[in-house]
């Protein structure tokens, strides 16, 4: 490793799938692991359906307000009904805010950007008062995510399970993240990515000073439903993922954090 940057590492989970509270009941919370969980709040109620998107069950009510009880977990953001305007935002908010306390979110809160669409740009056109809003920052996914070459090679990475395909070309997203930032670029880690390859990608980042935020969906085990989805990961997978981030951590190579203490 150069230098004496420590690595920061986000897991952030999207939507409020119900799996990811057996996940973070099962293996987070026995490691002591932070994460953050990015909740569509009108996905809990069950009034907007993401069918095409997320078939799965989400958590409960009560789930969302155990999660937010732990130091460990932070709760941000994912729309009221999955949409990107600052008003879906600010919605989903506010339902979680009769959940949780008007308290909860007191120092600000973090949005994820719904199917990570926000740039730079976008925050431009749509963000012009950050000064006057309670975000802290909005996490999208890939930098130059929309470049052909990028998803072309990315889409190979996946195909062959090759280490150095799935890094070429999401490096610019593995950067050290400065204080402050508000928007914040994450890794998706889709079915067919193999365990080595979040390993590999975690080892360049250390290596190159940076920061990585790993973008999840539903963790599941062989055999149940939605497990060959293209949003779910191998549940023996994140364990081994579990397991390498706390004995890294315990090497002080890098530290687990919630997205919101990163920024």
């Amino acid at each position: 490793m150069t230098g004496v940057y420590t690595t920061r590492v986000v897991l952030s989970f999207d939507d409020g799938r119900r799996d990811n509270f057996r996940v973070a009941m099962e293996e987070l919370v026995k490691r002591k692991l932070p994460a953050t969980f990015n909740i569509t709040s009108g996905y809990i109620e069950k009034t907007i359906e993401l069918d095409e998107l997320c078939p799965n069950e989400p958590m409960t009510v009560e789930e969302v307000v155990e999660l937010s009880k732990n130091s460990n977990f932070e709760i941000a953001g994912h729309g009221y009904a999955h949409l990107n305007t600052i008003e879906d935002w600010e919605k989903g908010i506010h339902v979680l805010k009769k959940w949780l306390g008007n308290e909860y979110f007191s120092e600000g809160y973090g949005v994820a950007s719904p199917h990570s669409v926000v740039t730079n740009a976008w925050i431009t056109n749509n963000f012009e008062n950050r000064e006057e809003s309670n975000i802290k920052y909005i996490r999208t996914g890939l930098k130059n995510q929309f470049t052909l070459m990028q998803r072309g090679i990315s889409k190979v990475a996946r195909l062959t399970g090759d280490c150095k395909l799935m890094y070429a070309p999401i490096k610019e997203s593995l950067k050290h993240i400065p204080e402050n930032s508000l928007l914040c670029y994450s890794v998706p880690i889709l079915n067919p990515h193999s365990y080595k390859q979040v390993e590999y990608i975690i080892d360049k980042t250390i290596q190159k000073n940076g920061d990585i935020i790993l973008m999840l969906h539903s963790i599941l085990k062989n055999g149940e439903e939605f497990y060959d989805d293209l949003y779910s990961w191998d549940y023996d997978k994140f364990v081994k993922l579990c397991d390498y981030l706390y004995r890294q951590q315990k090497r002080g190579l890098l530290k687990v954090e919630t997205n919101l203490n990163i920024v």
